[in-house]
């Protein structure tokens, strides 16, 4: 289906104008114009994708009018078979992140925590051009071997969180300073790297996941040794500018980007990294990342709270792998997370990215995760409605999301289960800003 050319719906808490003849972009505002948008979408109408109108309608109607359960939601894009058919924008004016850290566009929201997604690709994209060997290198081939260092580390063990380095972020809210992540931030920048590899090693590397948001940036800079250049370059040769997005904003730690909580962006570019996910590493045509990495990167291998059989949350290569039993149906879900309610994830049983953006900084509130889970039981009734779908159909899909799930090197991390508390919630982290990819 060609894509259509739709109107931007901008509406005032008082007013919800809908309009479903192309993919529904709404704003808090009163007035109307066509969108001009040229970037990189396809977009089509809620209706043309399997969506009823009236439930778009009513779900922008409840996020706008901040109805119970919307209210902390901020912004939200849907996009369906590859097509942009929701783009709702409510915030209205630059908040504490965008204050705090210096960032100038009204339409760059923090993505806290859900930064992480972006650099568990470029970390692929730098194994596809042969800059890394492989998931299974050393850290110490690119970075000095700290004297506490008992075991070594590879890659694969960084991305998933099994350092073993003595580290607890979810004991304390991220606002307290006893948060050792607040602390760990407030400390001499220059020495981050060298704080990040003298933590004291209390696991065996591989042997137990442990989420620790200083190990992302590590990652950066490893990849800044291996590609030759700073990563805010390849980070925007090889993502941003590919993938078309507008205005980014960047927190700095040492003049490169924070990786862990410090990227701001669009809520309509940000589905654009689910849409990668989805096909395969992917965006328009361009393959941006190998098909097996990004396999690779979803696959389970630390289960976190896995124990209900309705309700699993494993942890991949810097991705969440969520799965959730909705009648007959198992659905997979696999997306990033970050404080205050900063989600993307790609769905591939319907063909379905969701990104939503909330303002509940320094909380977890299930506004967001609710909304996705909302939309995805509405297509599950659409879909029951449509059609009587046949054992063989089943199967097979069923079939398709298990390539997903396990690719073909299946790391051994997989056998270790880890009884751990989901909760990605990021606070305040950075120093200066130095750095803004803005679109002329």
């Amino acid at each position: 289906m060609k894509s259509i050319k739709p109107f931007i719906l901008q509406i005032s808490t008082a007013l919800l104008l809908v309009t479903l003849s192309g993919c529904q972009s709404i704003q808090s505002d009163n007035e109307i114009s066509e969108s001009s948008k040229e970037d990189g979408w396809l977009e089509a109408s809620p209706a043309e994708q399997g969506f009823d109108p009236e439930f778009i309608s009513n779900l922008s109607q409840n996020i706008i009018n901040n109805q119970p359960g919307y209210q902390r939601i901020n912004s939200l894009a849907v996009a369906r078979n590859g097509y942009l058919i929701v783009d709702l924008w409510k915030k209205q004016q630059r908040d504490s992140q965008d204050i705090s850290y210096g960032n100038p566009h009204i339409f760059a929201h923090s993505l806290q925590g859900a930064s992480k997604g972006f650099l568990g690709v470029l970390v692929g994209i730098a194994i596809d051009e042969g800059y890394i060997r492989s998931l299974d290198q050393s850290i110490y081939d690119f970075v000095p071997k700290s004297e506490v260092a008992l075991h070594d580390i590879t890659i694969r063990q960084v991305l998933n969180m099994s350092m073993g380095k003595a580290w607890d972020e979810w004991s304390f809210s991220y606002a307290s300073i006893e948060n050792p992540l607040r602390r760990f931030n407030l400390e001499d920048k220059s020495t981050y790297l060298e704080r990040v590899l003298d933590l004291r090693q209390i696991k065996t590397p591989g042997e137990e996941f442990n989420y620790f948001t200083p190990s992302t940036n590590l990652l950066a800079y490893i990849i800044q040794r291996a590609v030759g250049q700073p990563v805010a370059n390849y980070f925007y040769e090889k993502m941003i500018k590919p993938m078309q997005a507008g205005d980014i904003h960047v927190i700095t730690i040492n003049q490169r980007p924070d990786f862990g909580t410090g990227l701001f962006m669009s809520t309509r570019d940000l589905a654009k990294l689910g849409q990668l996910i989805l096909d395969g590493g992917q965006w328009q045509g361009q393959q941006m990342v190998s098909h097996q990495y990004i396999n690779r990167m979803l696959t389970p291998i630390f289960p976190v709270n896995a124990f209900d059989e309705n309700y699993r949350t494993y942890y991949g290569l810097h991705w969440w792998i969520i799965e959730r039993k909705l009648g007959l149906e198992r659905i997979a879900i696999f997306g990033v997370i970050g404080d205050g309610g900063q989600y993307v994830v790609a769905v591939p049983q319907y063909d379905l990215v969701i990104a939503t953006n909330g303002n509940a900084y320094g909380e977890m509130p299930p506004d967001g995760l609710n909304l996705i889970w909302e939309i995805i039981v509405h297509l599950q009734e659409q879909k029951n409605k449509a059609v009587e779908v046949s054992p063989v159909l089943d199967e097979a899909s069923d079939q398709e999301l298990e390539i997903i799930l396990v690719p073909d090197e299946q790391p051994a991390e997989a056998e270790q289960i880890i009884d751990a508390n989901i909760q990605e919630i990021e606070d305040d982290s950075g120093e200066e800003i130095i750095l803004d990819f803005t679109e002329d």
